[in-house]
């Protein structure tokens, strides 16, 4: 998450491979791979529900909300 928040929407180091669309998928396969490591299924549904906000509003050329729930998420969890 820190890298899209750092480096989102298209400015991710070379090196590394990524683009929005791979960063988003890797987050979403690593909450499902750490569900029950959330302390409660509410925190992960509510992760799940930031996340995607924060995909929409990338998607939507709003890097700045899209980046704060990225942060909320980091906050929670």
């Amino acid at each position: 998450m820190a890298y899209v928040v750092l480096y989102g929407p298209d400015d991710f180091p070379v090196r590394r491979n990524l683009n929005m669309e791979k960063s988003f998928s890797q987050i979403r396969e690593g909450f499902e791979a750490c569900r029950d490591e959330f302390s409660s299924e509410d925190i992960f549904h509510r992760a799940s529900s930031l996340l995607i906000k924060s995909e929409i509003a990338y998607g939507e050329n709003d890097a700045i909300s899209g980046a704060h729930f990225l942060q909320e998420i980091m906050e929670i969890i």
